[in-house]
């Protein structure tokens, strides 16, 4: 194996470890489709970008959507600390437990 494929590797399942544990704390009920629909597309191409490195045949395409998957969660970690933030939750979630997503605590 190359350097390169051993890096896809640990870096997509530090990614997929990180989007499952994200997965772990939505709720289709009390969360956004889409918010969680994003989280799933990126674990598969994360997941993708490590297999293409198991195979031997990582691409450009594996590398960019590797990268796309550990830039959000870089990008979007602050927000994610103590759980789902705001602009995860379904509006009637919102209204019930007080939180806004621009405002915070209302």
């Amino acid at each position: 194996m190359r350097l390169l494929e051993i890096l896809v590797m640990v870096a997509a399942a530090g990614a997929v470890f990180g989007y499952v544990c994200r997965l772990d704390m939505l709720h289709v009920l009390r969360h956004r489709l889409r918010v969680i629909l994003l989280h799933i597309a990126l674990t598969a191409c994360a997941g993708a970008a490590g297999f293409a490195a198991y195979e031997r045949a990582v691409g450009l395409q594996d590398i960019a959507g590797l990268g796309a998957a550990i830039a959000w969660l870089w990008v979007s970690l602050p927000t994610w600390r103590h759980g789902p933030p705001s602009y995860a939750c379904k509006p009637d979630v919102i209204r019930r437990t007080g939180r806004s997503r621009i405002w915070g605590e209302l």
